[in-house]
């Protein structure tokens, strides 16, 4: 059992129910924020494309990887680019396989067990 765990089940009741409840709270809120996320536009949630392009032109990049855009997906640019963007682990994972032929992202829902 980890320290910390030892130490709270040692704390009052009350103190423990007041820990519990200041958690549940800050979850609730995290959540709301994130549903707030999901009714933004997309302007506003991904990447400016301008700025994409003119980074890639000025790298000689191909494939652009990146994630918290709250879009996974899978972009075709122009000249053959790519711009691949992973979940943002809230509710769901993102797996990115990359071979020297393809890109693929598979989006997994998390079932709220621990490994």
């Amino acid at each position: 059992m980890p320290l910390s765990t030892v130490y709270y089940c040692q704390l009052p009741r009350q103190a423990r129910q007041g820990i519990a409840d200041k958690l549940r709270n800050k979850s609730k809120q995290s959540k709301q924020s994130n549903q707030s996320n999901q009714n933004k536009s997309y302007s506003i949630m991904d990447v400016a494309p301008e700025s994409v392009d003119a980074l890639m032109r000025q790298t000689g990049a191909e494939l652009m990887i990146h994630g918290h855009t709250h879009r996974p997906a899978i972009h075709k640019l122009t000249h053959d680019r790519r711009r691949l963007v992973v979940g943002d682990w809230y509710q769901q994972g993102s797996v990115l396989s990359i071979t020297p032929d393809s890109a693929s992202l598979d989006v997994l829902p998390f079932d709220g067990a621990c490994p």
